[in-house]
């Protein structure tokens, strides 16, 4: 399917899966946020699993009606201050439950607000901070240049940190 196609299908099948009826989080005094969607990430939102499983129930339905099958085992779902055990199925095999996710290079966790997030940015900024030890030995570039490339991966880096109040 050509990539236009597939956006216009995920667009009509999110449009028509939470149309109906709101029972999203509530986002503002008028809107419920109801979805996130990219490309090909979703993420429904819903304030109760039973929401949240006929939404689900909706979604796998709008998208055979467009040939495109919900894969059980590559969705996920997390569950934030709720007692229900009740597992969410997709045609009837149940979906993994997790404690945190990725989404658009973000970790979202039930249990560590921002924490883990900020960790995983920093581990990625330290691998990609070792990597440019060639240019920090090099004769190449000049010290204005090297203080340049630090100041924008380190100090910005570190302050962000500090005023979320991880280090």
């Amino acid at each position: 399917m050509s990539p236009i196609l597939f956006l216009l299908a995920i667009d009509w099948i999110q449009r028509n899966t939470t149309s109906d009826k709101k029972s999203g989080i509530q986002w503002t005094m008028f809107n419920q946020l109801e979805d996130l969607d990219f490309a090909d990430d979703i993420a429904i939102v819903s304030t109760t699993s039973e929401h949240l499983q006929e939404k689900t129930n909706i979604l796998t339905n709008y998208a055979k009606q467009t040939g495109l099958n919900v894969n059980a085992r590559k969705t996920k779902v997390m569950s934030i201050n709720t007692r229900n055990t009740t597992p969410i199925t997709i045609n009837d095999l149940p979906v993994d439950s997790v404690d945190d996710f990725t989404y658009l290079g973000s970790i979202i966790s039930k249990d560590n607000g921002t924490g883990k997030d900020i960790k995983a940015r920093l581990s990625k900024a330290r691998a990609t901070f070792a990597r440019l030890h060639t240019i920090w030995k090099s004769n190449q570039y000049g010290l204005r240049t090297k203080l340049r490339i630090y100041n924008s991966n380190v100090n910005l880096s570190y302050c962000m940190v500090r005023k979320l109040g991880v280090l």
